[in-house]
């Protein structure tokens, strides 16, 4: 199926169009009824990187063989809103930290370091200036 862009009329956006538009998608979405499953985006980790912004949503981490250091991007590339929900899920209890970038913060401190037991995890969100964290226990 191909969409095109916008149709637009002398620089605005046609409403008819766009209404067509919206009635097919939702026909659309009626016609996958029950069996619909919303996927989230997610990546599994058991070494220490740098997170890409296409890893943004659930990080499942596995540091059964040693400490590891997950860095976020940087925020001036993440903008408002990214987030990231870390999911430890080894029983060790080698530590996970999460490192802002260079000099960039997480709740006011350059890194998050309180999740070292199976299924604890972190969210953490971009604000467009800091990165901001609440415990997931």
């Amino acid at each position: 199926m191909f969409l095109e862009t916008p149709p637009t009329l002398a620089g605005t956006v046609d409403k008819t169009e766009w209404s067509s538009l919206s009635r097919w998608l939702q026909l659309l979405h009626g016609s996958i009824g029950d069996n619909f499953t919303p996927r989230f985006v997610y990546s599994n980790k058991t070494a220490s990187a740098t997170l890409r912004l296409e890893e943004a949503g659930f990080v499942f981490v596995d540091t059964g063989a040693a400490a590891m250091t997950l860095t976020l991007p940087p925020i001036n590339q993440a903008g408002g809103g990214t987030l990231y929900i870390f999911l430890k899920t080894d029983a060790s209890s080698n530590l996970l930290t999460i490192d802002a970038n260079g000099t960039e913060t997480i709740n006011n401190a350059l890194t998050y370091t309180a999740i070292n037991a199976q299924y604890e995890g972190v969210a953490i969100v971009s604000t467009e200036t800091e990165w901001i964290a609440w415990s997931l226990v």
